[in-house]
This record gives structure tokens, sequence and C-alpha cells, in this order.
């Protein structure tokens, strides 16, 4: 989500399947309107379309990096 709506499917596995989800299987249950994968300039990519429901997603999953002011309070 940092880096913006659009990320590398290549990517995307690395982090997922360190959490044992599979990003294609996971991504084709979701509805199209929440994230999809699609072809850009030739390579897979995964695009986040609803940044309300990744909001929600990520920190379900464990997978939200906070801010780094989030990191400085977090750890006083």
């Amino acid at each position: 989500m940092k880096l913006g709506g659009v990320q590398d499917l290549k990517r995307c596995e690395k982090k997922w399947e360190r959490k044992g989800l599979n990003v294609e299987e996971s991504i084709k249950n979701f509805d199209i309107n929440f994230i999809r994968i699609q072809t850009l300039r030739g390579e897979k990519v995964v695009v986040l379309v609803d940044w309300a429901w990744a909001d929600r997603w990520v920190t379900y999953y464990g997978f939200k990096i906070p801010h780094h002011r989030q990191m400085q309070r977090t750890q006083k």
C-alpha cells in the first residue's frame, strides 16, 4: 500500500508466501473491485482498487507496515 496501487506480482508472491498465502489463488477469490491481477508492459502486476478494503486486509493478515513516525510512537 505504501508503494502505490500497482505492484509486481513476483514481489507480492515473495511477501505473501511467508504468510502461507498463494497470491494468485487468493486474488482470484476476491471481487475485482477490491484487488486484481493484470498485465502491464508485459509483466503481471497486482492492482489495488479499494484502498479502504486493503487497509483492513493487511491489518488482519499482519502485512501492515507502519509509517516511520508510527514506529517511533510504538517503540517508546
